[in-house]
């Protein structure tokens, strides 16, 4: 239930966001966004598993001549403005992660939660591979001082319902599922939300 109505807020969120209204504006309308939303959401229960499902059939969709950035933005429902506070497109076609690590979690097990899913979704979202080695994780985990290497991959292990895992050890990769995506969307509103 809890995350029933974190995703409302992040979606009311990015639909007031999206529409780049003048700040006195946005209060009135983050509220009728919200209602519209609940309204939604009552009427379906299962609206926002529907939303997931579809996702990966979004994609095929795409256009994917873009950015990175602009390839996430599109699969994930979101202005590419927002995407942009968090990843920067390279020159090379790459992405990088360009978030404060001031605002990732403090505590280690839930930035390498973060992180885990911002590099793997990323980079996959964005085109650039099907499947992310955990050692890109490992290594933007140590880039933001997030590590911890003794329940480094105990970490990852916890991720299981937003990824799909193989091989094992240094040659270990994952997979954003469908959950995954949703849950890409919710971290990358969280972090761009005002504090």
């Amino acid at each position: 239930m809890n995350q029933e109505i974190t995703n409302l807020f992040a979606d009311a969120f990015v639909v007031v966001r999206a529409a780049g209204l003048p700040p006195h504006l946005e209060t009135a309308a983050f509220e009728k966004a919200l209602e519209l939303l609940s309204r939604r959401t009552e009427i379906d229960s299962t609206a926002s598993d529907r939303v997931i499902q579809t996702l990966p059939a979004v994609a095929a969709t795409i256009d994917s001549s873009g950015s990175p950035t602009t390839r996430i933005a599109q699969k994930l429902g979101l202005d590419e403005v927002v995407v942009r506070e968090v990843f920067e497109p390279q020159d090379d076609g790459g992405i990088e992660l360009i978030i404060s690590p001031s605002r990732l979690s403090e505590k280690k097990r839930p930035a390498t939660h973060q992180l885990a899913v911002l590099i793997a979704g990323s980079r996959q979202l964005g085109g650039l591979e099907e499947w992310t080695a955990a050692k890109h994780i490992r290594d933007a985990c140590q880039n933001f001082g997030k590590f911890d290497g003794s329940n480094f991959s105990d970490y990852l292990k916890e991720l299981d319902r937003f990824f799909g895992f193989k091989g094992k050890g240094p040659s270990r990769e994952v997979k954003l599922n469908r959950a995954g995506w949703g849950e890409l969307k919710s971290i990358i509103v969280s972090l761009t939300s005002p504090q």
